[in-house]
């Protein structure tokens, strides 16, 4: 005992179930059952999803869209196949074909078809003279029928030359190229909403009767 100074309590001695368990050095703390959980952790086994695997779906939750579906914003084929827009016209005008490519009914013609070709009878042909401000001119007018219908073709000046003469009224001719506009009902009396203007790229052929075109 120290004489006059400060005396220290005597130490509380621990019974053996009183006295804390040791840690092994290394290894980290273990949660003593009861203890409260540390903010910001999930309780051990909840929510846990192995590394590598796949999410798990919940009970309810809707199910998970993929596979062999088509993908968003990609076109879907519609049950037939493509459409093909054919031509507007009726009767019995089935497009024929011979050694130089199609041949395509009268009825069938429009401003949309390229390369065309008709085969027809030539009924009527004219030919006149005119003035405007470009000087004078000459124009030629042939009416042409098949057995879906008839059409005016004209020609003007150098397709005049080159045209007109070698054509006889009550023939077959073959007749390609050219421009198609609309009618001019004044000069134009046939059938047909358009009419044929031949240019330096169109080519008149007479070919072989046709019994099938009619004659008028």
């Amino acid at each position: 005992q120290q004489q006059g100074g400060y005396q220290p309590p005597p130490k509380r001695q621990q019974g053996p179930d009183q006295q804390p368990q040791q840690q092994p050095y290394g290894q980290p703390p273990q949660q003593q059952y009861g203890q409260p959980q540390p903010y910001g952790q999930a309780p051990q086994g909840y929510g846990q999803q192995g590394y590598g695997q796949p999410p798990q779906q919940q009970h309810g939750a809707p199910p998970q869209y993929g596979g062999a579906g088509p993908s968003y914003g990609q076109p879907q084929q519609q049950y037939g196949g493509p459409q093909q827009h054919q031509p507007a016209y009726g009767g019995g005008g089935a497009v024929q074909r011979d050694s130089s490519g199609n041949i395509l009914p009268i009825a069938a013609l429009t401003p949309y078809t390229n390369r065309w070709k008709i085969k027809g009878r030539v009924v009527r042909k004219s030919m006149r003279t005119y003035q405007n401000a470009k000087g004078e001119g000459k124009l030629f007018n042939l009416e042409v029928l098949d057995k879906t219908g008839d059409i005016k073709v004209t020609g003007f000046n150098q397709e005049c030359d080159s045209f007109f003469d070698k054509i006889e009224p009550g023939r077959c001719y073959f007749i390609s190229g050219g421009q198609l506009k609309p009618v001019d009902q004044r000069y134009n009396k046939t059938s047909h909403q358009f009419e044929i203007t031949l240019n330096r790229g169109s080519a008149i052929d007479e070919t072989e009767d046709d019994p099938a075109i009619p004659k008028q």
